[in-house]
C-alpha cells in the first residue's frame, strides 16, 4: 500500500494514474485534491482501494475540483471506504470531507463501490459526473437521519444501473 498523511495534490498540469491493485491509505486530515488528470485503473480481481490508514479512524476523501480535466478523470473498479470524519454538529464540514466530493467537475465512475463512509458522495455546482454499475452502501452515521449522497440543485449527475442504499 501507499500511505499519505496530508494533501496529495494533482495540479492543473499534473496527472496521476493508479494501477490495478493499488491501495492508497490516508491518515487523519489526509485527502486527495484533483485539479488535473486522474485515472484509477482497477480491475474486477485487482480493484484500486482508497481508504484510511489502519492506525487512523478516518481520512478526508477524494476531491475533484473545477480545474479537473473531466474527460481525463476516470475511475474503474475502485473502492472508497473509511471516510468517517466527524465534526460534531457541523454537517457542512462533514460534507466537505465525504469519500468523494465533486465541485464543478464531471469525472466518470465505472464499477465503483462506496462503503463504510459517513457520507459517500457530495456533488456541488455545475457538475455532470457519470456513475455506471456503482454500489453506494448506507452511511455509517446511524444516530441521525442522513443520506449517503448529497447533490445540490446545480448538479446533474447520471446514475446508470447503480445500487443506492439509504439509512
Amino acid at each position: 500500500p501507499y500511505f499519505f498523511n496530508s494533501e496529495l495534490h494533482v495540479t492543473e498540469t499534473g496527472s496521476l494514474i493508479i494501477s490495478p491493485g493499488v491501495n492508497l491509505l490516508g491518515t487523519a486530515n489526509a485527502f486527495i485534491s484533483v485539479n488535473g488528470k486522474f485515472k484509477a485503473n482497477g480491475t474486477l480481481s485487482a480493484p484500486v482501494v482508497f481508504s484510511n490508514d489502519p492506525a487512523s479512524t478516518y481520512w478526508l476523501g477524494l476531491n475533484f475540483n473545477d480545474a479537473a480535466i473531466d474527460t481525463a478523470c476516470v475511475l474503474t473498479y475502485s473502492k472508497f471506504t473509511g471516510a468517517n470524519y466527524s465534526a460534531g454538529n457541523n454537517r457542512n464540514i462533514e460534507l466537505n470531507n465525504s469519500a468523494v466530493e465533486i465541485k464543478k467537475s464531471s469525472p466518470i465512475f465505472n464499477q465503483c463501490e462506496f462503503s463504510n463512509n459517513r457520507y459517500n458522495l457530495v456533488i456541488t455546482g455545475q457538475s455532470f459526473p457519470a456513475f455506471t454499475n456503482c454500489d453506494f452502501q448506507a452511511s455509517t452515521l446511524v444516530s441521525k437521519q442522513t443520506t449517503n449522497i448529497n447533490i445540490d440543485g446545480n448538479a446533474i449527475p447520471a446514475f446508470n444501473n447503480c445500487t443506492i442504499a439509504f439509512n
